[in-house]
C-alpha cells in the first residue's frame, strides 16, 4: 500500500567514494536506519530479503539482529539444497555470536545454531569431517548446560552418524542404542521411527540381519509420512526409505532375494516421489548395492549413474566416492566379460575399473571415512 521511489547512483565509484567519505558512526547509524526500513517494509516477508538484512545489522553492529537474519539465511539455503552457503551463513552467525558476553541464552542460541550447521556440515562435506565433529560435539557439551531431550536426540544422531561413517562402528552402536532409549523416552513416533532406522543401518553393517531386519520393520511401521517433509530438513533423510533399504540389503542375506527387491524399488520409488536430493541418492545407491549382490552388472551402472550426477550436482562427497567405487566395480565386471567369439577380457576396462576404485577409496580417505 506504500509508493516506493527508487534511486541508483549513475556510476559505483560514486557510491563508493560517497560510502567511504562517511565517519564510522554515521555508516552504523545509517546501516541500523536502512536495516530497520526493510524490516517495516517487508515485515512477514523479511525472508525475501534476509541476507541483505544480516548485511546491514552486522555493519551496523547490531550483533543479535545480524546473528537472527545469519541463520535464518542458513536455514534458507540448506531449504534450497544449497549447504557450502548453509555452512557460511551460519558459521558467520556463531563468529558473531561469540563476540556477545557469556550467558545461558547465548548458550541456548550457540546450542540451536550448532545443531542447524550440522547437517549441511555433513552434506557438503562428508559426514566423518573433522568440522562435523567439533559442531556436535559442541553442541553435546550445550546440551549438558542447557538443551531439552529433542536437542539431545539432534545431537546423539549426528554424532552416531559421525563414528558410523568413520567405521567406529561399536561406538556408533553404543550411541545407536542411547539415541533410541532417548527417542522412547520422548514418547513421539517420528523420533521412534527414526531411532530404529539408525540402529537398523548398524547392525546390517555389524552383520546382524535378524535384529537389522526387525529395528527396520518397526521403523516403518512408526513411520508418519505426514512428518517427513519437516523432519527431511532437519535431520537429512527418510525414515521411511532408509528402513526399506536397509531392511531390503537384511532380507537379502537372510535368503530372501525377490522381496528384497520388491523392497528396495518401493524405497527408490518413495524417494523420488519425495524429490529430496539426498535420500534420492541415498536411495539409488544401496538399490545399485542389492544388485551388485546379485551380480547384475548393467542394473549396477544404471543406479550408480544416478547416484554421480545428483552427488555432483549437489556436492555430496560421501557418495562422490562411493558411487565411483562401485561405478569400478562394475567395469572391472563388464571387463572380465570376453567379448563375443573371443576368450580374451578387456584389460584396459578392468585396468581403468581398479583405477576408479582407488580413486573412490582415496576420496573416502579425504573426507575421514571409512
Amino acid at each position: 500500500g506504500q509508493r516506493l521511489s527508487l534511486y541508483r547512483f549513475r556510476h559505483n565509484l560514486f557510491q563508493s567514494y560517497l560510502y567511504e567519505d562517511l565517519g564510522p558512526t554515521e555508516r552504523e547509524l545509517l546501516h541500523e536506519d536502512v536495516g530497520d526500513a526493510l524490516e517495516a517494509l517487508y515485515g512477514e516477508q523479511a525472508d525475501e530479503i534476509v541476507v541483505q538484512l544480516a548485511w546491514h545489522f552486522e555493519k551496523a553492529g547490531v550483533r543479535e539482529k545480524a546473528g537472527h537474519y545469519l541463520r535464518r539465511a542458513g536455514e534458507q539455503a540448506r531449504r534450497q539444497y544449497a549447504y557450502e552457503e548453509a555452512v557460511a551463513y551460519l558459521s558467520r552467525a556463531l563468529e558473531l555470536l561469540e563476540t556477545i558476553p557469556e550467558t545461558p541464552e547465548r548458550a541456548r542460541r550457540e546450542l540451536d545454531l550448532q545443531i542447524t550447521l550440522g547437517v549441511p556440515l555433513a552434506h557438503a562435506r562428508g559426514h566423518a569431517a573433522p568440522e562435523v565433529e567439533v559442531a556436535y560435539a559442541r553442541a553435546q557439551e550445550l546440551c549438558v548446560r542447557v538443551g531439552d531431550t529433542s536437542q539431545r536426540f539432534q545431537v546423539l544422531l549426528g554424532l552416531r552418524r559421525y563414528h558410523f561413517i568413520r567405521g567406529e562402528l561399536q561406538m556408533a552402536s553404543m550411541l545407536g542404542e542411547q539415541l533410541l532409549s532417548v527417542a522412547q523416552s520422548l514418547r513421539d513416533p517420528v523420533y521412534v521411527s527414526r531411532a530404529h532406522m539408525m540402529h537398523g543401518e548398524i547392525l546390517y553393517w555389524l552383520g546382524e540381519f535378524a535384529q537389522a531386519r526387525e529395528h527396520c520393520e518397526a521403523g516403518v511401521a512408526l513411520y508418519d509420512p505426514q512428518q517427513r517433509r519437516s523432519h527431511l530438513f532437519l535431520y537429512g533423510n527418510d525414515p521411511g526409505v532408509v528402513c526399506r533399504l536397509m531392511g531390503a540389503l537384511a532380507l537379502w542375506h537372510l535368503g530372501y532375494p525377490d522381496q528384497a527387491l520388491a523392497m528396495s524399488q518401493e524405497a527408490l520409488d518413495q524417494a523420488w516421489a519425495l524429490s529430496y536430493p539426498y535420500t534420492l541418492v541415498f536411495a539409488h545407491f544401496f538399490h545399485a548395492m542389492l544388485h551388485q549382490l546379485g551380480w547384475e552388472v548393467h542394473a549396477v551402472r544404471e543406479q550408480v549413474q544416478e547416484v554421480l550426477r545428483v552427488s555432483a550436482e549437489r556436492g555430496f562427497a560421501l557418495f562422490l566416492a562411493c558411487g565411483t567405487i562401485l561405478r569400478g566395480w562394475a567395469l572391472v565386471q563388464v571387463g572380465l566379460e570376453p567379448l563375443e567369439g573371443q576368450s580374451v577380457v578387456g584389460q584396459a576396462q578392468v585396468e581403468e575399473g581398479i583405477g576408479q576404485i582407488n580413486e573412490g577409496i582415496a576420496a573416502l580417505r579425504a573426507i575421514g571415512a571409512a
